[in-house]
């Protein structure tokens, strides 16, 4: 089998010196002979003592995950040395709400070798989360959640998404930052974030924002191609509790837009000024949370119908009934059941 002739599954966003390449990504196919799951991974930190996998890597397949517990030594395929990997799924940690039948374990698959050097490859750090085992009282029902654990379920369902080439995933706090002192200079700092971002290719933006003290917003975005050099962009707020916090959530959401699109037209070398007409705030009809605890859920749920395919989301974005269909406690429950499995790790 040679590697480049099958449709491959990218699986993680990569980079060598901070320039994002395809070819030194983790991608994911499988070989019908013999039957098997063929990839190439080269982020995986692990211990040479025991070949355990450090931290586990916990990847989505048809909708379920599946953790790598070890990896070793295994046959060489097309004159490239491979490894062995074992794998555990198990339907203990749907995100989406379901109760999941799963069948037997997948125990082994191969492990192909990525085509460019293993010199220089290393991973784009953005989106980074620091979950601790005092935060996982917080996904119980009635905790508030924290910027940790939003960040680590953004962070954990995006990486779990078919379609993470076409959205730009910000961190919790990217608005907080943006609004700080000297906020816009210490934003064009984040070059491995700008530098990978090409807002053609990847138009769709992902913002959770913090509206203080202690409400949860998301807000999707989208650069618009517009007549000649102009562009635009239209911002859409996700706010489970409508209305309550006045006029800040949609101020806040401007200030962002106004951001992205000036960095947008800065990358794509568009030398036009940005306007206020430029950027357009609207509300999407998305489920109304009973009590003052669910924000922060309700964002990841957000998040997750989005990630789950944004071009169909931006399509759909005004028909309430295509933000339906999950439950806030069974997303506490899989989201904390996944955090418990990796920090025991």
């Amino acid at each position: 089998m040679k590697l480049p002739d099958k449709n491959f599954l990218p699986l993680c966003h990569w980079a060598i010196d901070t320039v994002p390449k395809s070819q030194a990504r983790a991608y994911l196919v499988w070989d019908e002979n013999p039957a098997q799951l063929v990839f190439c991974l080269r982020h995986l930190r692990r211990d040479r003592t025991n070949q355990d996998v450090n931290p586990v890597l916990t990847l989505q397949l048809l909708g379920r995950p599946i953790k790598l517990i070890r990896y070793g030594p295994g046959p060489e395929r097309d004159g490239k040395k491979c490894r062995r990997v074992e794998l555990k799924l198990t339907g203990d940690a749907v995100l989406d709400g379901e109760d999941a039948e799963v069948g037997n374990p997948i125990k082994i698959l191969s492990l192909g070798s990525s085509p460019e050097p293993e010199a220089n490859v290393k991973p784009i750090s953005r989106g980074v989360a620091s979950v601790e085992t005092s935060h996982l009282v917080l996904l119980n029902p009635g905790g508030h959640l924290n910027d940790e654990l939003v960040n680590f379920g953004l962070k954990f369902m995006s990486d779990a998404s078919a379609h993470q080439e076409q959205f730009l995933l910000l961190p919790t706090y990217f608005y907080s930052r943006l609004i700080g002192v000297g906020g816009k200079e210490r934003i064009d700092d984040w070059t491995a974030i700008w530098t990978a971002w090409s807002p053609a290719r990847t138009p769709y933006i992902v913002i959770p924002i913090h509206d203080e003290p202690d409400h949860w917003v998301l807000v999707f975005g989208v650069i618009m191609p517009g007549t000649g050099k102009a562009h635009a962009i239209h911002l859409y707020i996700c706010d489970s509790l409508p209305g309550v916090h006045g006029d800040a959530v949609g101020n806040a959401a401007k200030q962002c837009g106004k951001y992205l699109l000036c960095k947008a037209r800065q990358i794509m070398h568009i030398d036009v000024e940005c306007r206020a007409a430029d950027i357009r705030v609207l509300t999407v009809p998305v489920p109304i949370q009973p009590n003052t605890c669910d924000c922060g859920v309700h964002v990841l749920m957000n998040a997750q119908t989005f990630f789950a395919d944004p071009r169909r989301a931006h399509e759909k974005i005004a028909e309430a009934w295509y933000w339906m269909g999950w439950i806030a406690n069974n997303t506490r429950a899989s989201l904390k059941k996944v955090l418990e499995d990796l920090l025991e790790k």
